[in-house]
């Protein structure tokens, strides 16, 4: 990895011009891989994968956003319980896992601050699917570098980043925000 990253987030297939411009790096949304319980991709995921891996040929430095609260099925439980962060945690790992050689940064979520984002979560929930997605990477492979980014600074980021990152050990790997 580059000591910098100069990057854009859902570029399309734009490369030669990107890196015309100096971009070193492609943020983006890795959507929700499993069409059920037994571990068959998506469709939509199967595409993703297809496009991070011709990514990653082109030379870019890939930071992949795992899936969003509303993306997580209840099929372990309903919304906030137990079973439901575990489906959460046992798809970071595997998102961790399949992309191990191609992602080796990864967002928490995106902006969870924000209820748009956090929807069909409370922000104390919001904080466990945090945790939870985190923890799920980093058992896939502790060497990667995990944050979170809110949606600029107002009080409930703070306080949500104050909670994340206070005690965290070795959680996480830097902290984000789009202002």
């Amino acid at each position: 990895m580059n000591d910098y990253l100069f990057g854009v987030c859902h570029p399309g297939r734009h490369y030669r011009e990107l890196k015309d411009i100096g971009i070193n790096a492609v943020r983006f949304d890795v959507p929700f891989p499993f069409a059920n319980q037994e571990g068959a991709w998506t469709e939509a995921f199967q595409h993703h994968a297809e496009w991070i891996r011709e990514m990653r040929s082109e030379g870019f430095e890939l930071v992949g956003i795992s899936p969003y609260p509303k993306s997580v099925p209840e099929w372990n439980g309903p919304i906030g319980s137990d079973g439901w962060y575990r489906t959460l945690r046992e798809t970071c790992r595997a998102l961790g896992e399949i992309f191990k050689n191609e992602i080796r940064i990864w967002q928490c979520s995106n902006e969870l601050n924000l209820a748009d984002f956090r929807t069909p979560l409370d922000a104390e929930q919001a904080l466990r699917f945090l945790r939870e997605s985190a923890d799920g990477l980093k058992e896939a492979d502790a060497s990667l570098s995990v944050g979170v980014n809110m949606g600029g600074f107002n009080e409930l980021a703070i306080s949500m980043y104050r909670d994340l990152y206070t005690n965290a050990g070795d959680r996480w790997n830097y902290i984000g925000t789009d202002g």
